[in-house]
């Protein structure tokens, strides 16, 4: 919530809390002692209230009316299973492999895709002997005979990719015989044909899927619900005392009020 926003519902907390006597969760805030004015929190029907006896009243209607009844409310294990379905996205990842790609652009039909298949069966062989005592080889190959500009660079190397992005950017043959191949480095021992040409594909590295249970997150989303029920519940009980109070915002004048705090113009 904006400062100066929250600032005036402070003071419909006042209001609306405090009249006549301020009553919290159920309990009536207590009365200071009559000769000791520090512990004041407020007095009431014609007496003063301080600037800290304003934040102390605040602070104790919202602990009556937000954080109360929130941590008097229970976390199962249910809703901790609850959550983290609908939050799961945040906390697993599905295998991903890293690759390098090197192309042969080729027409979709005729004679010359012959041509370009023959000529990449002719480059994978020449890759597979130089690789044997040349770590590079495939690099040095993909930057100078790659088709793909956008890889060609960087020596035919990708980002680590799904089965799905990959499919998204190669095609479903090329992630086919990337998710096929085992282990770092690892050359395929075939030439991959999509519909833009011909592809010779090394794996470059494997992530193994991760996957999110209650058990390894319990803490964590313990907090985060509880967290966010605090913020529900006060989201609640702002709207409510917006509607009591008859309350608007001038939004537009909040924002200029804000802007000229922070030394705006």
């Amino acid at each position: 919530m904006r400062t100066s926003r929250a600032w005036t519902m402070g003071l419909v907390c006042l209001a609306l809390g405090a009249a006549g006597g301020f009553v919290a969760g159920g309990q009536r805030a207590k009365a200071p002692a009559a000769n000791d004015d520090s512990a004041a929190v407020a007095t009431f029907r014609g007496g003063r209230l301080s600037a800290a006896g304003r934040r102390a009243l605040v602070a104790a209607y919202l602990r009556g009316e937000v954080e109360e009844p929130v941590n008097r409310r229970p976390i199962t294990d249910a809703d901790l299973q609850s959550w983290l379905d609908a939050h799961r996205a945040q906390f697993e990842q599905p295998e991903r492999v890293r690759i390098a790609d090197l192309l042969i652009a080729a027409a979709p039909s005729g004679p010359e895709r012959q041509k370009r298949l023959q000529e990449s069966r002719s480059l994978l062989h020449d890759v597979q002997v130089k690789s044997a005592r040349d770590y590079y080889a495939f690099a040095t190959a993909a930057r100078l005979r790659s088709d793909d500009l956008s890889t060609k660079a960087f020596g035919g190397d990708l980002q680590l990719l799904s089965r799905p992005e990959l499919e998204g950017r190669l095609g479903p043959e090329v992630a086919e015989a990337a998710f096929a191949l085992n282990g770092n480095d690892v050359v395929a021992d075939r030439v991959i044909e999509t519909p833009a040409g011909f592809h010779l594909i090394k794996l470059r590295a494997r992530v193994a899927a991760t996957h999110a249970d209650v058990a390894s997150l319990r803490s964590m989303i313990r907090t985060r619900l509880a967290a966010e029920r605090r913020t529900h519940a006060e989201t609640e009980i702002y709207s409510s005392l917006e509607q009591r109070a008859e309350l608007h915002f001038d939004e537009a004048a909040l924002t200029a009020i804000e802007s000229l705090a922070r030394g705006g113009h």
